[in-house]
Parts: structure tokens; C-alpha cells; sequence
């Protein structure tokens, strides 16, 4: 039986194959569609909104996290599992912190100003990624590779390849 027929040419029986996998897979479509609008509207979950929480009680304050220890825990020489270091970063997250280093590179990716700094001498590009606020383009324009900078941010993320990353950063000198 072909399968556009709407039924048996010999016994009428209708055609199940109408449309079948076409349908499934549209289905499919429809379903991921909806759960993605869903997730974007709601933030995705908790985690967002648990996060933004951390980052108001963290960021009003200064703590006194030193660059040394951070790097003891993310560089990539250290003995710590992803697992390890994962549980760890909730130490870490949300706080504001005051580093020095010295600039690697200073840009604008979709949209967002962002600081590139090398604090340990050993690394062979950049240990922090700080993603400035608007109001510190001036003082981001001023600045060289190499010149020494000094700056404050919000600890966001870690990652195992890439840069300890900071939000809502400012230049301090």
C-alpha cells in the first residue's frame, strides 16, 4: 500500500503509516521547542535564581580571599578532582574579591567589556577573566598589555582550561 493512500485498494482498511515518522519527529520538535520557551522564561530552574542570591549577599563586602588560594585549588596542577573542586567553588562564588596582576587583554565580546589578567607567573596566558562594568570602559581604555592593574570583582565560575571568571568588575588602579 502506498503510503499517501488513505486506505487498502483490496479490503479498505485505513493506512496507520500515514504520516508516522514524519509525525514523531514533529512531535519531538513541538515538545523540545516548548520545554526551551518554558526554560527561558522561568530561568531555566533554581540555579539562576540561587545564584543571583549568592552574588547580592557576596558582593557587598569584600571578603579576603587571596589569589594563592584559589589558584591552589584551580591551577592546573593541582591534585584536586573536578568533583572536589566543584564543592569547593560554593566556598568561592558570589564573593568580591580585590586582585593585581598584569593585563593580558583588554575587549569587548558581544557586548561585554572584558579584562584579561595574569597573576601566576607560570601561566602562559591568563588566570582571570573579569567581565567589567560599563561605567569602568574609561579606565579600561587606558590600559596596555602588560601594564599592572588592579581590580575587584565577584567570583562567578571556575573551569578546568579557562580563566577563574569575574562579574561585575571594576579597575582599581
Amino acid at each position: 500500500m502506498a503510503s499517501d493512500a488513505k486506505a487498502c485498494p483490496k479490503c479498505g482498511s485505513p493506512n496507520k503509516k500515514k504520516g508516522g515518522c514524519i509525525k514523531i519527529v514533529g512531535i519531538a520538535f513541538a515538545v523540545i521547542i516548548g520545554l526551551a520557551i518554558i526554560g527561558a522564561i522561568t530561568g531555566g530552574g533554581g540555579k539562576k535564581g540561587e545564584k543571583g542570591e549568592i552574588e547580592r549577599a557576596g558582593a557587598e563586602q569584600m571578603s579576603d580571599i587571596q589569589w594563592e588560594e584559589i589558584d591552589k585549588i584551580y591551577n592546573l596542577k593541582s591534585s584536586s578532582t573536578e568533583l572536589q573542586k566543584k564543592e569547593a567553588w560554593k566556598n568561592y562564588e558570589g564573593k568580591k574579591v580585590q586582585w593585581s596582576g598584569t593585563v593580558t587583554s583588554v575587549g569587548e565580546t558581544f557586548g561585554t567589556l572584558q579584562l584579561q589578567v595574569k597573576i601566576n607567573p607560570n601561566t602562559l596566558t591568563s588566570d582571570v577573566l573579569v567581565s567589567l562594568k560599563d561605567s569602568a570602559r574609561s579606565e579600561a581604555l587606558k590600559l596596555k598589555e602588560g601594564d599592572t592593574v588592579t581590580f575587584q570583582g565577584t567570583l562567578d565560575d571556575w573551569g578546568t582550561l579557562m580563566p577563574i571568571t569575574l562579574d561585575q568588575g571594576v579597575i582599581t588602579k
